[in-house]
C-alpha cells in the first residue's frame, strides 16, 4: 500500500483493520459453533476462506480497487478466527485432561516457531529477488544514489523522479 499507491502508513493500517475485526468475530463465531457442527469442518471452512483469499490478495495488482483488499483482508481474518480456534480444541482434545497446558503451549510455542521460519525464509527470497532485479535494471548511479536516500540523514532529498522508478520495481518485485 505505501509504495505502491504512495499512502502513508496509517492508510494502510486502516486497509489492514478488517483482519483485526473479523479474526476474533469469527473467533467467537467458531466456539459457539463447535458444539453444533464438526470441528473438521469449520477447520477446512476457515482454511479453504484464508487459501481463496490470500491467492485473491497474491493476485492482486495495482488496479485492485482498495475496498478490495479490505474485503480480502477481513475474509482473511474470518478464516483465521475459524481455523485457530479449532486448531486449538483439537490439540487440547487430542491429550488427556491433565496434558492440555502443556499441548496448548507446545502447540503455539510451534505455532510461533513456524511463523519465524516462515517469515525469515520468506523475507529472504523477496529481498534476493528485488536485489536481483535491481542489478538487471538498475545503473551504479542509480543504485548509489538510492542507497544515499535511504539513509536516515538523506531521507528527505528523495528525488522525485525517482519515485515512480522505484515503484515500479516495488510492483514488479
Amino acid at each position: 500500500m505505501q509504495d505502491v499507491y504512495g499512502a502513508g502508513a496509517t492508510y494502510s493500517g486502516l486497509v489492514m483493520m478488517p483482519i483485526s475485526i473479523t479474526w476474533p468475530l469469527c473467533s467467537i463465531m467458531a466456539g459457539r459453533l463447535i458444539p453444533k457442527i464438526p470441528l473438521r469442518f469449520i477447520t477446512l471452512l476457515g482454511s479453504i476462506i484464508v487459501f481463496i483469499s490470500c491467492t485473491r490478495l497474491a493476485l492482486a495488482s495495482v488496479e485492485t480497487p482498495v475496498w478490495l483488499f479490505m474485503i480480502y483482508t477481513a475474509l482473511i481474518g474470518a478464516g483465521m478466527g475459524f481455523a485457530t480456534t479449532t486448531y486449538t480444541v483439537a490439540v487440547q482434545s487430542a491429550v488427556d485432561w491433565k496434558l492440555r497446558g502443556v499441548s496448548v503451549a507446545s502447540f503455539r510455542f510451534m505455532q510461533s516457531l513456524g511463523q519465524t521460519i516462515g517469515i525469515t525464509v520468506f523475507t529472504t527470497i523477496s529481498m534476493t529477488q528485488a536485489a536481483k532485479y535491481l542489478r538487471e535494471h538498475l545503473s551504479k548511479q542509480d543504485a548509489s544514489h538510492i542507497n544515499r536516500c535511504l539513509q536516515k540523514v538523506m531521507k528527505e532529498n528523495v528525488v522525485h523522479p525517482l519515485l515512480p522508478h522505484y515503484r515500479s520495481i516495488v510492483e514488479e518485485s
